[in-house]
């Protein structure tokens, strides 16, 4: 009798260790059993200075840096210095201008974006506030959905791509293979490439400091690789809250969402030691546009395990960590919020 109830302790020890559900899925409550509130230490009217619609955040050189949604100027800088504003990266065709802005992940304490649809990638330089093209990406590659830095010669990113989920480009010779396949289940196997692809177009993505592990986010998902040197990725862990319900319409986009999915994973910031995730459990149909905000932040460690779950006194809808402190844009654009948290100090990075 006590070698059965042995065998029953380590059989259930086994069921805790995989946090899974009957279904195959893990459970954000079980990896989470317990959250921390935690109230906002400041917060700044960002439109008393002229700054509007920012959609996320991030912190350089006494520099906060407002990446903009519908309105001409993409990029604002907010000096903490001297006080100045500064708004660029102006929306048109022109040779200077930009088409479609897309932010650049990286670990060089720099602030990097892209244009999608010209396939450059600019450096933002903080002292005169002018950006110059340090990247021009093979036009053969299809749009890239999200972009990060692995280091200065070469890039990861998320796009079109048929041939894997992940693509890595060589800066200098402007070669690329793709890596990993798409997460899986009954409903999303039997889809086609490109429709895979275009299913995890809001993927997020971040590469840690030292450049030998990765992360990847999107809806209820989460998948923990390492890196090697010849950058090959080997996955390491995952967490599959829920997987993203979709349908296939005779007309318009490749995929549509269903609105009573759950949003899930809206932004991602990371430092040397942990991966934050702004999570909402929302749908569409169930909040409409304020279910693409939230205040659960998840925190996980390099290897993927769970941390700490915080929930914020506001609903955000992205996140910048710097040392011990989050820096959020609120749910209307309005105001940028600060939470310190208990964690250590670390250096952090985009």
């Amino acid at each position: 009798m006590l070698k059965l109830n042995n065998k029953l302790i380590v059989l259930l020890y086994f069921l805790c260790l995989t946090n899974c559900t009957d279904k195959g899925l893990s459970d954000i409550d079980t990896d989470f059993p317990m959250s921390s509130l935690i109230m906002s230490a400041d917060s700044i009217n960002l439109e008393e200075k002229g700054l509007l619609l920012p959609f996320s955040v991030s912190y350089i050189d006494s520099c906060f840096i407002f990446s903009n949604i519908r309105i001409k100027d993409r990029l604002s800088i907010w000096n903490q210095k001297n006080n100045e504003v500064i708004n660029t990266a102006h929306i048109g065709n022109g040779p200077n201008e930009i088409i479609q802005y897309l932010p650049v992940s990286n670990n060089m304490s720099e602030f990097l974006f892209a244009d999608r649809i010209k396939g450059k990638i600019f450096k933002l330089d903080l002292n005169s506030y002018e950006y110059k093209e340090i990247i021009q990406i093979n036009g053969s590659i299809n749009r890239f959905y999200s972009l990060a830095m692995l280091d200065s010669t070469s890039i990861i990113g998320t796009g079109m791509f048929e041939q894997g989920r992940f693509l890595i480009y060589n800066i200098a010779d402007s070669t690329y293979v793709c890596e990993e396949e798409y997460p899986s289940n009954k409903d999303i196997q039997p889809l086609q490439p490109y429709q895979k692809a275009a299913l995890y177009a809001g993927t997020l993505i971040g590469v840690h400091p030292d450049k030998n592990k990765f992360v990847a986010a999107y809806k209820g998902l989460i998948d923990f690789y390492n890196i090697d040197e010849s950058y090959n990725l080997s996955p390491t862990a995952h967490r599959y809250y829920h997987f993203p319900q979709f349908a296939i319409p005779e007309e318009g986009p490749v995929i549509a969402h269903k609105k009573e999915e759950a949003v899930g994973f809206l932004s991602l910031s990371y430092d040397s030691s942990y991966v934050y995730l702004l999570y909402s459990g929302s749908s569409l149909l169930d909040k409409g546009s304020s279910a693409y905000t939230g205040n659960i932040i998840l925190v996980y460690n390099w290897e993927g395990m769970p941390v700490k779950r915080y929930v914020l006194n506001h609903s955000v809808i992205s996140i910048h960590i710097n040392n011990n402190m989050l820096w959020c844009i609120g749910e209307n654009h309005k105001y940028l919020y600060k939470y310190v948290l208990p964690f250590h100090p670390v250096q952090s990075y985009l």
